[in-house]
């Protein structure tokens, strides 16, 4: 049988030192131990420990042994740290070499390479293999998702407190500079946005899970994020077998429409800023969702809705809806200056546009003294009949002075700014 297996080996041309290799036994103690009692592969080490260890080695009471009489025992491997017996040869006195310092001056092997995969997007798997193909001996699966684990709630536990600092950051210096709200609450300006896992194409907004963020302007840290994800691997392989899933961390915490991810999770950052923080943000009133999406709504259910809607508009002040909204470039009610400009490109700068804006005014008072006419500045115009339809018109109300305030003299829709 053995001649046999060397022939068919010589027909593949396998080198002899495969052929001779003998491979190790290892005993499992535990899942996330094992015990070898050869040497093989490579290991990652703290080299200069390994050393500093092998020069303390010295066995006192006469025949003054050192780590040349020694040989090696057995290693106990957790994940990539190894524990290395050494027994010596003539005194029989056992010494363990460790891997690496286990008084965790560093972040140890196991954490760092956990760590390293979330960081570069791979999971235990990938890991494994990256392993393999270097021959160092990995970790097993337990061990891996315990140590993620661990890396996620040391991660939710700094970003909470890295947040909860900024946030007494700004509560100051609001304070300092007087930014209060009626009430007295610290008011703050922050920019708000939000992320999926993939993109849409403009066609698919179909993410499992989206993130929403609120920075603050002034300086740029993160004050909260919102998490929502609508797929649970557990949940889902349970369901799929039509079995009750396991104990476990479920991340599964929205049922609704993907693009609704954003707006809810702004909307729950506005909510609890007073409580995380103690600050306000002078445009939440403003900001939100007018009702939940709902993900099954049938087309009759949706024609109804629109036209409450329609409804509530039509019964709308748009008189009123002009008169505050008028000077919009600095009106505290204008969702083109609050929000358009915080989340998307800065306003284009030009020389043209910068002596448009200097020549407006002067402009509007050589028109007045020209044809006797007042020009009155403009908010909002909402039209009426179409009353989901609105713009502000680039040019102002121009009327006689001593008669009605001001009569358009040009469709607003038509050459207005949406």
């Amino acid at each position: 049988m053995t001649a046999l297996r060397a022939k068919r080996n010589n027909d593949f041309n396998i080198p002899e030192e495969i052929i001779a290799h003998n491979l190790s036994v290892s005993t499992n103690n535990t899942p996330e131990t094992a015990i070898c009692e050869n040497l093989f592969g490579r290991r990652i080490v703290d080299i200069g420990y390994i050393f500093e260890q092998i020069k303390k080695i010295r066995h006192i009471g006469g025949t003054d042994c050192t780590f040349i009489d020694m040989k090696f025992m057995s290693e106990i491997r957790n994940g990539y740290a190894s524990i290395f017996k050494f027994q010596c040869k003539i005194c029989n006195i056992e010494n363990l070499i460790y891997s690496e310092n286990p008084k965790e001056i560093y972040i140890p092997s196991n954490k760092s390479l956990v760590n390293g995969s979330i960081a570069v997007g791979i999971g235990y798997a990938q890991l494994a293999e990256l392993s393999a193909s270097i021959e160092v001996p990995s970790m097993c699966n337990k061990t891996y998702i315990k140590i993620q684990n661990y890396i996620n709630l040391a991660v939710q536990k700094t970003a909470c407190s890295e947040m909860k600092q900024a946030g007494d950051e700004e509560r100051e210096i609001a304070l300092k500079n007087k930014e209060v709200d009626v009430d007295g609450t610290p008011m703050c300006t922050v920019i708000a946005d939000g992320q999926w896992s993939k993109r849409s194409y403009k066609s698919k907004y179909n993410a499992l899970s989206g993130t929403a963020t609120i920075i603050r302007k002034r300086t740029g840290k993160v004050l909260f994020v919102g998490v929502r994800n609508r797929y649970c691997a557990i949940c889902q392989r349970a369901s799929s077998h039509n079995e009750k899933a396991s104990e476990h961390v479920c991340f599964l915490n929205w049922r609704k429409a993907s693009t609704a991810m954003e707006a809810d999770g702004i909307v729950e950052g506005f909510s609890s800023s007073v409580e995380m923080h103690g600050l306000r943000d002078g445009d939440n009133q403003y900001y939100g969702l007018a009702e939940e999406l709902v993900d099954t709504m049938t087309k009759e259910d949706f024609d109804m809705k629109k036209m409450e809607f329609i409804k509530k508009l039509n019964e709308a002040d748009r008189t009123n809806i002009e008169i505050n909204t008028r000077n919009q470039s600095n009106n505290s009610l204008c969702c083109k200056k609050k929000i358009h400009n915080l989340l998307y490109a800065p306003n284009p700068k030009s020389k043209q546009l910068n002596y448009g804006q200097v020549m407006e005014a002067k402009a509007r008072t050589k028109f007045e003294e020209m044809f006797d006419l007042k020009v009155h500045t403009c908010g909002l115009i909402v039209d009426r009949d179409l009353s989901y339809l609105a713009a502000s018109p680039a040019v102002g109300g121009i009327g006689k002075t001593h008669k009605y305030p001001f009569v358009f003299n040009h469709d607003p829709l038509a050459t207005g700014q949406a």
